[in-house]
């Protein structure tokens, strides 16, 4: 779907999903390229965040909330010792960020794409009020992120829970190399991602949308 405003065609505009038709097909484009690359159509999140490029969706990231009562998704799967993080293990004070794709359109696209997405969740996050980072990650992918400069830190207590794994999630959890359970410091990712896209935004080439 076409971004609301007008922009040249050879910006990146990243915003929150609102309306109905946007949620569904950006969530189409995740189910989509997850039955692609890992045989599992993952649900809904709570908060999906969308780039456009050219009215086209190149890519998607997304956010789950928790409370101390209600769990965050990954919980279902991994076990670990909440006494062991490598920061404090506080639901209410975290968020998980997932459904991380981007399909560029242009070779030029790669180096802004992921960054503007990563910027536009964790701001949110920050927001409202957030401290830290999780998600389920494997080596390939957190590879890239450590290229942005972003610290993870592995959760070296967590083990998967194989009953546990939802069916449509199978593969993506067993089919090595599995992913591992990670935490991060928005704050140190939100300075990251920032300095690594100062030059396409004083360029113009990224915008952000409410």
């Amino acid at each position: 779907m076409a971004a609301t405003s007008v922009v040249p065609k050879d910006v990146l505009v990243v915003r929150r999903a609102r309306t109905a038709t946007e949620q569904a097909e950006a969530q189409r484009f995740v189910e989509e390229n997850f039955w692609i690359h890992f045989r599992t159509k993952p649900h809904p999140p709570q908060t999906l965040f969308v780039a456009y490029y050219a009215d086209a969706i190149v890519g998607t990231m997304a956010l789950d909330f928790a409370s101390a009562e209600d769990g965050f998704p990954f919980e279902v799967v991994y076990n670990f010792d909440h006494s062991a993080t490598p920061w404090p293990f506080e639901r209410e004070n975290g968020v998980q960020y997932s459904r991380w794709i981007t399909k560029p359109a242009s070779p030029e696209l790669i180096q802004r794409l992921s960054p503007a997405l990563i910027r536009a969740c964790t701001l949110f996050a920050l927001q409202e009020k957030k401290t830290y980072g999780w998600c389920v990650i494997k080596p390939s992918p957190a590879h890239r992120l450590k290229g942005l400069g972003i610290e993870l830190r592995r959760v070296e207590s967590a083990e998967i829970d194989l009953k546990n794994i939802p069916n449509n999630d199978w593969e993506y959890f067993t089919k090595p190399p599995q992913p591992q359970l990670q935490m991060m410091r928005l704050s140190q990712i939100y300075v990251a991602v920032e300095a690594h896209l100062q030059p396409f935004t004083s360029e113009g080439l990224v915008a952000w949308e409410d």
